[in-house]
């Protein structure tokens, strides 16, 4: 038998005890809201989101352990629709002038980040927001590396986007072509936040061993620049056939003769020229992507960019 004494120092630790584990059951829960407090709350649809809330998400998804795990995230997340595809839903974007245009989830981990790792999420313009030539005369050298377009978009146009956008933007790497007329090609790897499709992306990697319309251009060059992106595979996307999915409409202020306010435009691809050499890919306003335009051109731009 305990003596009284012995009882009474028991039944104190063990009052102390169950006093301690209490402590830590309320630090441990305290520690898990604490983890918590910065979680992303899911919401219906893309749409409803802030570009920082889709930002964090991106880093969650970039952070995957896989391809399909990152698709889980972001299925999870109402990103996706609930088989995982590209549902389409658009989200405002409203420019420094007033312009509003619409953009669009066009993958997951699609893209490599220039500085490291997968980004998250890419999206798509779907609209035209503006119109500006490639270069300002009739010349494709260099390529979308060395275009007045590329520094253009990642200047002028960059400064036109609401600052919560512009600021969760990550820097892309973007591999183009620079030199048509050569096989394989010469390609180049951009460091870009704002960037032009490609003609892959848009419309898929060309036939092994073929030539892009007679050009002379090998597809296996057209292929190096990146892959078909989600949303355009989904719907089903492919060279010298019209797709709603690609149809523009411009919405900008700087109309001419070639973009009309309202109506389908044609719009360029980073891509050089399939038909000569002083021109650069573009899709036309039907939305077929197996199209070209002079340099000097303006017509509409559709820029991508990552979070």
């Amino acid at each position: 038998m305990f003596e009284r004494n012995e009882r009474t120092d028991i039944a104190g630790w063990t009052c102390r005890g169950i006093a301690i584990v209490g402590m830590l059951a309320i630090a441990l829960v305290l520690g898990v809201l604490a983890g918590c407090s910065g979680a992303t709350v899911v919401k219906e649809s893309v749409d409803k989101y802030s570009w920082e809330e889709l930002s964090a998400i991106a880093t969650e998804i970039s952070e995957a352990t896989s391809d399909e795990e990152g698709v889980e995230i972001a299925t999870a997340y109402h990103l996706l629709d609930t088989s995982g595809k590209c549902d389409g839903k658009t989200i405002g974007v409203t420019l420094s002038d007033g312009t509003v245009a619409h953009v669009t989830l066009a993958g997951v981990r699609a893209d490599d980040l220039a500085d490291g790792g997968k980004a998250g999420l890419t999206f798509v313009f779907m609209d035209a927001p503006c119109a500006h030539a490639m270069g300002e005369d009739a010349s494709n050298e260099g390529g979308w590396e060395k275009s007045a377009m590329r520094t253009w978009l990642n200047d002028e146009f960059a400064g036109m986007l609401p600052s919560d956008l512009k600021g969760v933007i990550k820097a892309a790497s973007k591999k183009t072509n620079s030199s048509a007329y050569t096989t394989p090609g010469a390609v180049s790897t951009t460091s870009d936040k704002l960037w032009l499709l490609s003609y892959a992306e848009v419309a898929g990697t060309p036939s092994p061993n073929s030539l892009i319309g007679g050009s002379g251009i090998p597809a296996e060059t057209y292929g190096m620049e990146g892959a078909q992106y989600q949303l355009f595979n989904e719907k089903g996307v492919s060279a010298g056939e019209e797709n709603d999915v690609l149809s523009r409409l411009f919405v900008g202020q700087d109309g001419n003769g070639l973009v009309m306010s309202g109506e389908a435009c044609p719009w360029w691809l980073r891509s050089l020229s399939m038909t000569w050499a002083s021109g650069y890919a573009a899709c036309d306003a039907d939305g077929d992507p197996f199209n070209a335009w002079m340099t000097d051109h303006d017509i509409g731009v559709v820029p991508g960019f990552c979070l």
